[in-house]
């Protein structure tokens, strides 16, 4: 009953007049006013991969980030054998 009050003033001209007092609901899909999606609620994470190594007890990125593990792989590949075994592939997680 709400949702057919709320699409039809979403339709007529009052809705302009009504638009701050009445929010209307979000549709599946869209973000709501947190800005999370309303269909799953979690943000989305992105999974990054990068060359890295230990410089002492500090950790040193070595690359840019890759979108996937073979792409990191084959960066390491490039590396002289003596350096590559110190050089470590690692993952990085990032909210979208």
């Amino acid at each position: 009953m709400l949702h057919s009050l709320l699409s039809w003033l979403r339709d007529n001209r009052l809705t302009n007049h009504l638009q701050g007092i009445i929010k209307m609901p979000c549709t599946e899909g869209q973000p709501d006013s947190s800005g999370r999606d309303i269909r799953g609620g979690m943000p989305k994470l992105v999974e990054k991969w990068l060359l890295y190594k230990y410089v002492g007890l500090e950790f040193t990125p070595l690359s840019q980030p890759f979108k996937t593990r073979e792409q990191a792989e084959r960066a390491r590949e490039k590396y002289p054998e003596r350096e590559r075994k110190a050089i470590g592939v690692g993952v990085v997680r990032l909210k979208r």
